[in-house]
């Protein structure tokens, strides 16, 4: 999934008044599964990276209130023309 824009997602955690750690660790508790860390966190509100694993946008968006959607995209797939 991609981050439709990091800006919006920084306004989120702002509002929320969480930092990257306690975001890291609501996706975990919500995802049930071990990461994101607070770096993969930071790195999706910096753009350093843009996109992350399905289940853990779903969880940002329900941790930070967000709307399902909101906040990320779909990936496009990776499909080669020639396969056919």
């Amino acid at each position: 999934m991609k981050v439709k824009d990091r800006r919006v997602l920084a306004d989120y955690l702002e509002f929320r008044h969480l930092s990257y750690a306690e975001l890291a660790a609501a996706v975990r508790r919500i995802a049930r599964t071990p990461g994101p860390s607070k770096a993969t966190i930071g790195h999706l509100v910096t753009g350093t990276t843009t996109g992350t694993k399905r289940e853990w946008a779903i969880a940002i968006e329900e941790a930070l209130g967000a709307p399902a959607g909101s906040l990320f995209a779909p990936a496009p797939s990776r499909v080669c023309e020639d396969a056919a």
